[in-house]
């Protein structure tokens, strides 16, 4: 678990703090850590919330730009970056050392791991045997022996359904037959689950945060390069999952060693995907001042809630949309709207309303959304130790 880092600001009324200040901090790495219980009186100390779906990321810091103050923890990038089950762990500066031109993450190789939505086809499946080493350009038909001669005991976990059966899963294609097999017959099926959450961002190239891969934001969300370049208010991104369902099994220790010499295990740091789930994601994004956010809760409730003021104020805004798992014709039907107010209520509509009623049938069900790993005993130290790093420039 990564610490938290307290930033600081300095109060020009207060230079008479400067010398005592000199003598408390500490510069590492660009970030300051100071003694708050001596400076408490001279220095405001800023903190921000945390995201529990990722380890605890490092805070970036509040500081001056050369015509005014960016306080960069207005701003929800840590928890954009778990969406993508990543944290940051450093920041990175221009040379002025006054604005964040990008973040270097980390990703912790015994979390679940997110499927890049656009190359899943090229990611680890349910069953499969990989080398850590290779991350993240795996390779899925070096261990594809192994995956065929074990046979794993999977629970599958959809709505009110939770069946086990010993099922040989060697390729996609296996993998592909038993879920079409799950679901034969089985008509509309309730989603297991759903979330949405509301992200602050300053920029539209913040949003890669949330996506694994190296992504083109402004083609994804279709924004237009006048929008795209600078944006008038500030970001607001919101965020919906549904699982529709999910499959797990485990390896015990005498099956890796039946499989794998033990130098191989060691050596290769070979894993096996013991979890998946599939789900669809809607994201909405918006270029507008805070008071949309109270107005779009509104209108989440009922559309009839709105006063003419209200509507008036959101459609001068704009609105730009992705989803994932979804059939191209929801989103067809959001894009399609004529006001903003009619693709954000579109929206509501299809990803945040009524999550209790809400059906998936075969083939809509979704797409590989997260994977989970597990190790032998051999390599499990490695395992649980082993962290990824990448860098993102804005």
């Amino acid at each position: 678990m990564l610490e938290r880092i307290k930033c600081i600001q300095i109060n020009a009324s207060l230079l008479a703090c400067f010398l005592i200040f000199k003598l408390m901090v500490k510069f590492i790495s660009n970030k300051v850590v100071v003694n708050t219980s001596i400076a408490a009186a001279c220095f405001i100390v800023l903190g921000s919330t945390s995201c529990s779906k990722s380890p605890m990321p490092v805070e970036p810091p509040l500081v001056d730009s050369t015509d005014k103050k960016i306080d960069y923890s207005a701003y929800d990038f840590e928890r954009m970056a778990a969406l993508s089950n990543r944290w940051i762990s450093d920041t990175l500066w221009n040379e002025k050392k006054n604005q964040i031109i990008g973040f270097r993450l980390k990703k912790a190789a015994d979390y679940e791991f997110s499927y890049d939505s656009e190359n899943y086809l090229k990611e680890p499946y349910f069953n499969a045997f990989v080398s850590l080493n290779n991350f993240p350009e795996f390779n899925l038909t070096q261990y594809q022996s192994q995956s065929a001669s074990y046979i794993p005991y999977v629970r599958f976990n959809s709505y009110n359904s939770n069946p086990v059966a010993y099922q040989k899963i060697t390729d996609r294609q296996d993998l592909d037959e038993f879920i079409k097999n799950k679901f034969v017959d089985k008509g509309p099926i309730n989603y297991y689950g759903h979330q949405d959450y509301i992200y602050h961002f300053r920029d539209f190239d913040n949003l890669r945060l949330i996506f694994t891969g190296d992504v083109d934001v402004k083609s994804k969300f279709a924004i237009p390069d006048s929008r795209y370049d600078k944006m008038e208010n500030t970001g607001w991104l919101y965020y919906s999952y549904k699982p529709t369902f999910n499959m797990k099994s485990h390896a015990e220790e005498k099956d890796f060693k039946k499989l794998f010499p033990a130098a191989n295990l060691t050596g290769g740091n070979i894993v096996r995907v013991a979890e998946i789930e599939y789900g669809k994601s809607a994201y909405m994004v918006l270029d507008g001042p805070e008071k949309i956010k109270s107005i779009i809760s509104k209108l989440s409730v009922d559309p009839q809630n709105l006063s003419s003021d209200e509507k008036n104020l959101l459609n001068k805004q704009q609105a730009y949309f992705y989803l994932i798992g979804y059939k191209s014709s929801d989103l067809d039907l959001i894009r399609s709207a004529q006001s903003t107010v009619e693709k954000i209520d579109a929206y509501l509509t299809l990803a945040i309303r009524s999550p209790e009623t809400k059906t998936y049938e075969y083939p809509h069900i979704g797409v590989p959304a997260v994977y989970k790993l597990e190790s032998s005993n051999l390599n499990d130290e490695t395992f649980k130790n082993l962290q990824f790093t990448k860098e993102i420039k804005f």
